[in-house]
């Protein structure tokens, strides 16, 4: 399943990808989506600029936009992928922008490991996610902006504590 959503002046881009099973990323200079991935399936092998990573099961990846990537078995994933003018220009904030923590953190590959709180959360996240980019409303570009600000605050405040020890 793929859902698209582009805004009326067809600069700012979201995607929602679950279940697919094509699902990887060669590095283009046009290529200039944000990526956030959720491993949604047993661990597996991810590889990011021709490096093997492994991903574990319930792992949430961040991964930049000038960065290439396929999976193993990609029908596992779910991601998100976005532009900067759906979201970041909108939010400059150090924590949460698209230059905060997650993007921009203490390693260039940041496995986020979630718990089963956080693994429950991000299964409602993605029926929100689903729902809105199913709704015909005038208000869905806000909307789906608002749910990609909540999943990127859940993922920073899990990526500090992890990686720093300490939350936002």
């Amino acid at each position: 399943m793929k859902h698209i959503y582009t805004n009326k002046d067809a600069t700012g881009k979201i995607v929602l990808l679950k279940n697919e099973t094509l699902f990887e990323r060669y590095y283009k200079s046009e290529c200039k989506d944000y990526t956030i991935v959720w491993n949604n399936g047993n661990k597996q092998t991810v590889h990011i600029d021709e490096v093997d990573y492994e991903i574990a099961a319930g792992c949430i990846l961040p991964i930049m936009m000038s960065q290439s990537f396929r999976f193993e078995r990609p029908e596992d994933i779910v991601a998100w992928q976005f532009n900067r003018e759906f979201y970041c220009i909108v939010n400059h904030d150090a924590e949460v922008g698209c230059v905060g923590f997650v993007f921009y953190g203490p390693t260039p590959t940041m496995f986020i490991q979630l718990d089963a709180a956080y693994i429950e959360t991000m299964g409602r996240l993605v029926v929100l996610f689903e729902e809105e980019f199913t709704s015909e409303e005038d208000i869905k570009e806000e909307m789906l902006r608002m749910l990609l600000v909540r999943l990127i605050i859940q993922i920073t405040r899990l990526a500090k504590k992890q990686y720093l020890g300490s939350e936002m």
